[in-house]
């Protein structure tokens, strides 16, 4: 019997549908408290390397203080594009269709969206990025909750040569 090969992390369209074995509403919602833990320490870091990198450019370092600043308070409002990220996450995951260009679109999409309701282009510019970092976060956990007689490479499941 011939293992299945999962799909490489960076493919585009699809990923491995045994992945959705390890998913369940607790690894999505555990899934997007990191991000939005990640979108804050990335923004804080943006923002403190700010000062160093001022010696070298003031252009620059304005640029890495103001992304730094987007990516702090994105927080406030970026939690309601994770909610229905996550769903059509899931759904990309569950059918093997979880490639990194579904969610950016996913992403776009639901920033688009959002961005109408809170009358600014932030949510459609950064939407495809934060969905970037939901989707590789939430592969991570699924990876390691997947239960074990699912993952590639079992002992159990090999075939004796």
């Amino acid at each position: 019997m011939v293992a299945h090969r999962p799909e490489p992390w960076w493919h585009p369209l699809r990923s491995d549908p045994g992945l959705a074995e390890g998913l369940n509403v607790w690894v999505h919602l555990l899934a997007i408290v990191l991000t939005l833990i990640v979108t804050v320490v990335l923004g804080f870091a943006l923002g403190i390397s700010a000062t160093p990198v001022a010696l070298l450019s003031v252009d620059l370092a304005a640029v890495f203080s103001a992304l730094g600043l987007v990516l702090v308070f994105s927080v406030l409002f970026s939690w309601a594009g994770h909610l229905p990220g996550a769903l059509v996450l899931n759904v990309a995951l569950r059918r093997g269709r979880g490639g990194w260009l579904v969610a950016m679109a996913g992403g776009l999409v639901i920033g688009m969206v959002l961005s109408t309701l809170i009358g600014s282009g932030v949510g459609a510019i950064m939407g495809p990025f934060l969905a970037l970092l939901h989707l590789v976060i939430l592969r991570c956990l699924a990876s390691l909750f997947r239960p074990a007689h699912s993952r590639i490479g079992n002992p159990e499941e090999s075939d004796p040569v």
